[in-house]
């Protein structure tokens, strides 16, 4: 298990290797220890913004493991297809990014499955 605190729930490390995470057969449940962790922050902020944490819409065992692979495109990318621009910014999305964020004026970061 690795600690934290605060909002952040991490499932793995820098290498995609799974933390906080129990095996469950073919799936994972999070770890007790963090989900109760989890679990109570909802819940504390919740209450400071009038909402309630209702167990039943929430989900903490049976999950499947993605493997995600990051890249980032910049207009500073001395190679042509990681250089930020239309074609390049449309082929991006023809590939169905998982996350993408736009980090600079002139770089978008993302994953894909």
């Amino acid at each position: 298990m690795n600690k934290r605190t605060g909002h952040k729930l991490k499932i793995s490390d820098g290498k995609g290797s799974p933390i906080n995470l129990v095996e469950d057969g073919a799936t994972y449940a999070i770890h007790d220890a963090e989900a109760e962790r989890v679990r109570s922050f909802i819940t504390e902020v919740g209450h400071m913004i009038g909402l309630q944490y209702i167990p039943e819409r929430w989900n903490w065992a049976k999950f499947s493991q993605k493997i995600l692979r990051k890249g980032m495109l910049s207009g500073d990318a001395k190679v042509a297809a990681a250089r930020l621009n239309n074609g390049t910014y449309t082929s991006l999305f023809r590939r169905n990014p998982f996350s993408l964020a736009m980090t600079a004026s002139n770089r978008v970061e993302y994953s894909l499955e």
